[in-house]
């Protein structure tokens, strides 16, 4: 079974797990603030962002995912940011799986540290201390959550 967990955003985390023995996780940059700004102004109306493009090319991978597990956020608190995180999850359903799953952000908090109200570092801490060796060096807070992803699917999938 490999699984997939995705923390979207301009900069996304990507974790995953092949037949849970096999695992990596990473932070992939979709745009450089240079770039934004740029799209900004060359392209006010936000048609073809660059984020979504590069998230899909991503996505292409040479095999399918049994299990694509991304974080659901429910409030955000600008338009321009509601339009972009809508857009990446269009990209994620449109990702070749065999079935998705969007965890909301405070329900991913909780399985990972007991709180709804976790923070980056209680996330970090949480996964070192439960699954170290899901705990690579290098990992920023976007992996973290992206590990934490896959933790959650294959906790899902174990009690189906």
């Amino acid at each position: 079974m490999i699984v997939w967990g995705l923390d979207l955003g301009t900069k996304t985390g990507f974790a995953e797990s092949v037949a849970n023995t096999k695992f990596t996780a990473e932070t992939w940059t979709l745009a450089t603030e240079k770039e934004i700004r740029e799209q900004g102004v060359n392209r006010g109306d936000r048609d073809r962002d660059i984020r979504i493009v590069r998230l899909a090319e991503k996505l292409r991978k040479q095999y399918i995912p049994s299990l694509i597990v991304f974080e659901d956020v429910e409030f955000i608190k600008y338009r321009l940011q509601g339009q972009l995180w809508a857009s990446l999850r269009a990209a994620v359903w449109l990702a070749p799986a065999m079935s998705w799953l969007s965890v909301p952000v405070g329900t991913l908090k909780k399985f990972a540290t007991g709180w709804h109200n976790a923070t980056k570092e209680q996330m970090a801490a949480a996964l070192k201390a439960r699954y170290p060796s899901r705990c690579l060096p290098g990992m920023d807070d976007n992996a973290v959550d992206a590990a934490w992803l896959v933790c959650y699917g294959l906790q899902r999938q174990r009690n189906l």
